[in-house]
């Protein structure tokens, strides 16, 4: 479980001016879930014929941070657009199965902190 004092007001996506299930560079919207945190939705394929329902979760913290937990395929674009709004970012991929899209995530963004 996680402070909420670490929490802050969200200025990640302003939800007046678009659609939970609008695109965005080709991409789903991310979905907020809850105050300060939010999804963004894809398919893993692990084996011919079988897709893995999976989220990168965004949890935006105090002092103009975010922690991107498990992140996915992004259109580089898109996910530059969202990280330059902050002043430090933590990657973490929990597992194994969290790798796959890390290292194209680091190569975007080789000064994350990646735990």
């Amino acid at each position: 479980m996680f402070n909420r004092g670490l929490l802050k007001r969200s200025t990640l996506i302003d939800y007046k001016q678009i659609e939970n299930d609008q695109e965005h560079y080709g991409y789903k919207i991310m979905k907020k879930i809850a105050e300060n945190i939010f999804i963004n939705e894809y398919s893993a394929k692990i084996m011919p014929g079988v897709h893995f329902p999976v989220n990168t979760s965004f949890i935006e913290l105090e002092k103009n941070e975010l922690a991107v937990i498990s992140p996915g395929p992004f259109e580089q674009k898109m996910i530059q657009e969202i990280i330059s709004k902050y002043s430090t970012v933590y990657c973490v991929a929990p597992n194994a199965l969290h790798y796959k899209h890390l290292k194209n995530f680091n190569n975007i963004f080789p000064e994350i902190n990646i735990y």
